[in-house]
């Protein structure tokens, strides 16, 4: 429907708009970096899954033939050269791309992108140790008059919602879930001070942190 309303758009406003340079075309500039060696061990603590909690998506970084590689899919990925002990920059990129790793305020592992010094790309580093069961729960929206369900099963976790599928979710870290299915992008949980989860977010391409709260054990008895 959107490519179509587009075509529809283009019939009026086309020719107000010059064409797109072909990309294809233009080389990619060659930059001379100061380049360090790093052993393998030193290269092996940034592997992992990344995720990008703005724009909901996620990036891979690999170590493939002893080189530290920005994965993207099987056919786009891009090598990583390192100009200091944490600061990489990316190899034949047409942009002038940093990619540091760090650790935020809240002592969290990050990848941040720092492109053209213009703009910055923030990303999550993967939990590997959060528990899917400890999501598990239901949550009602006062305002959408539905509830989620938490589930885990066989160390996978997964959202139930309306009458549709359960959707797998995967673990960001110990507030965040993340998932491919269209309805649902991402779920960002809220703790008390006791570090007990009280509320959700949902956000996916339409809406953004719609709140779900917790349903306490004996009133979803009720419920069902």
């Amino acid at each position: 429907a959107s490519d179509l309303a587009l075509s529809a758009v283009d019939l009026f406003i086309n020719e107000y708009y010059m064409e797109e340079e072909d990309e294809s075309e233009t080389p990619i500039p060659k930059r001379d970096y100061p380049f360090i060696q790093l052993s393998t061990e030193e290269l092996t603590q940034f592997c992992g899954k990344y995720w990008e909690p703005d724009e909901r998506y996620n990036r891979e970084i690999k170590l493939i033939n002893d080189t530290l590689v920005y994965y993207r899919s099987e056919s786009s990925h891009t090598k990583l050269g390192p100009v200091g002990k944490n600061e990489f920059k990316m190899i034949g990129d047409r942009n002038d791309v940093s990619v540091f790793f760090e650790t935020d305020k809240k002592n969290r592992s990050i990848m941040r992108l720092n492109i053209n010094n213009e703009r910055k790309v923030l990303f999550l580093k993967y939990d590997q140790e959060v528990k899917p069961e400890a999501f598990e729960g239901s949550y009602y929206s006062a305002e959408l008059e539905s509830y989620i369900h938490i589930i885990s099963e066989n160390e996978m976790l997964y959202a139930k919602l309306f009458k549709s599928n359960p959707i797998e979710l995967e673990a960001v870290n110990q507030n965040m879930v993340r998932s491919s299915d269209r309805n649902i992008s991402q779920i960002e949980f809220n703790r008390n001070r006791k570090g007990e989860i009280t509320s959700l977010l949902v956000t996916n391409g339409g809406a953004v942190n719609v709140k779900y709260e917790k349903v306490s054990k004996e009133k979803n008895r009720q419920k069902s």
